[in-house]
């Protein structure tokens, strides 16, 4: 049976690596990126979404990428997750271009703002 909670802990991506058990989802919110269709280029640096990164207000302009931040955090070990997943919206659906996690912190202040 551990092999099974082992093999899907890496496969769900929301839950913990290290107890492999379900995390729980303590923020969520959408952002829009400064690229538009054709021009998304790729960042693993989390100072670009820190520097770049704009909270969606209302409604999404089309052909601007959006990145869903989600932060996860363990009950049982406590151990903390933030996941980027960045796509662009079209016709209601998602086109996914990159999924980033950042485990150390890196994030920490866009989920101190309000």
């Amino acid at each position: 049976m551990g092999l099974f909670r082992k093999l899907k802990a890496v496969l769900r991506d929301d839950w913990c690596g290290t107890c492999q058990v379900p995390m729980d989802t303590t923020f969520q919110r959408i952002y829009t990126l400064p690229m538009t269709v054709g021009h998304y280029r790729a960042h693993k640096n989390p100072a670009y979404y820190l520097e770049n990164l704009r909270r969606v207000s209302g409604e999404i302009m089309p052909g601007v990428y959006v990145c869903e931040l989600t932060a996860y955090r363990c009950p049982d070990c406590g151990h903390r997750v933030v996941r980027l997943c960045i796509y662009l919206p079209v016709r209601g659906n998602r086109k996914f271009e990159d999924t980033y996690e950042f485990t150390h912190g890196e994030l920490d202040e866009l989920l101190r703002q309000p």
